[in-house]
């Protein structure tokens, strides 16, 4: 009869607020739905964007689709629009300037 070895393999997890300031070579993460408590958009983006790479993200468990697909606060969204209309505004101020130069 043939023993089975067991390997153990050896990790260091934190929360994603523990993860600012560092970036992290080989990254598991779990940006599923937590069993309490809620997770944001905000949550993910701050434990995905520390890792070296995309290609070193390893995501442990399936997430909903609609962590990336809502808005996360309507103020928010309400404030993105007026921040694209100001764009518009200036760029065509800008044109208008540069032309009659």
């Amino acid at each position: 009869m043939r023993k089975e070895t067991q390997q153990i393999d050896l990790a260091y997890a934190f929360t994603d607020y523990w993860a600012q300031r560092q970036m992290i070579k080989y990254l598991w993460a779990d940006i599923g739905t937590p069993p309490r408590g809620a997770l944001t958009p905000f949550n993910a983006y701050v434990t995905l964007s520390h890792a070296r790479g995309r290609a070193n993200i390893h995501l442990i468990c399936d997430f909903k689709d609609l962590l990336f697909t809502t808005t996360p606060c309507e103020v928010l969204e309400e404030e993105d629009k007026q921040l694209e209309w100001l764009n518009r505004k200036t760029k065509v101020e800008w044109e208008r300037k540069r032309s009659g130069e």
